[in-house]
């Protein structure tokens, strides 16, 4: 990628022999990108594209070269649009604008001897707007602040780009969120002090069993589960933070990030293997 080319960041993706589309933020703007083999059939295309799928396939929570790959492979012919759509992006954004982004939906095609980006049309989007407004069936508890997510700014890094990797999906939102204070000695799993005290490490994994069960009972997926996100507190009970988006390799297979099955494959990972080294 060179120097001019547009920054972007992937947020979801699903890659198959026949079709894939990848989900990418670029300057507050959304883009739903598609490609299937039918279109790229009896050209160089066809073949570059199934040998870039085919070795995301055979990924099992290996290196990440092969997956960025082919994310490049689908994003480059889109950097045209990219700078088209986000000219007119402000530098400062409202709450509302950063999570619910304009969306362009593009389709990857053949001309000539290249790869490039056509519009299309999406027949089943909503209007997140309308969920952004306060319920008025909220109690009107009055040391709750209410805030119109048009009236909350958010203002970008100093490299002046915005971190999507918090984005909220829009089927289930949510707009805020009130934890409860876990008088913490300062401690995660993955200092010295809780990896070398063995004699809690059952009851944690106890702990940490019932909480992830309460959680996927109410479809929450923890997601970002790694050592560090064990928190144990003064009674040295444990607790899990950080639900969301990330992954590390070391604990959980690729395919199985960001789902229930990982979830249960890092606790397994961290009580029965890293633990004990």
């Amino acid at each position: 990628m060179d120097s001019t080319s547009p920054s972007f960041q992937v947020m979801d993706s699903q890659f198959d022999s026949e079709s894939s589309w990848i989900t990418v933020m670029c300057q507050a703007s959304r883009f739903q990108i598609t490609v299937s083999l039918k279109d790229l059939r009896g050209i160089c295309f066809e073949l570059e594209y199934s040998e870039l799928v085919a070795k995301v396939d055979q990924m099992d929570g290996g290196a990440d070269d092969d997956y960025d790959a082919l994310c490049s492979w689908i994003v480059e012919p889109c950097f045209s649009y990219f700078r088209e759509c986000t000219s007119h992006i402000p530098k400062d954004l409202t709450f509302e604008a950063f999570y619910y982004p304009p969306t362009y939906h593009l389709k990857i095609i053949v001309s000539g001897s290249s790869l490039y980006a056509k519009a299309t049309r999406d027949r089943h989007t909503i209007n997140p707007f309308a969920l952004m407004i306060p319920s008025r069936d909220l109690p009107q508890y009055p040391k709750v602040c209410r805030s119109r997510a048009s009236d909350i700014q958010i203002v970008p890094a100093i490299t002046g780009t915005y971190d999507y990797m918090s984005e909220t999906p829009h089927v289930k939102m949510a707009i805020g969120l009130l934890f409860d204070f876990i008088p913490s000695i300062g401690e995660s799993l993955q200092s010295r002090q809780c990896k070398m005290a063995s004699e809690h490490h059952a009851k944690w994994r106890r702990q940490v069993t019932a909480i992830v069960k309460e959680l996927h009972s109410h479809d929450i997926v923890w997601g970002n589960v790694h050592p560090g996100n064990i928190v144990i507190d003064m009674n040295f009970d444990a607790w899990v933070v950080d639900f969301g988006d990330g992954w590390i390799e070391d604990f959980v297979d690729r395919k199985k990030a960001g789902i229930k099955e990982g979830d249960w494959q890092v606790v397994q990972r961290i009580f029965e293997n890293w633990i004990t080294r």
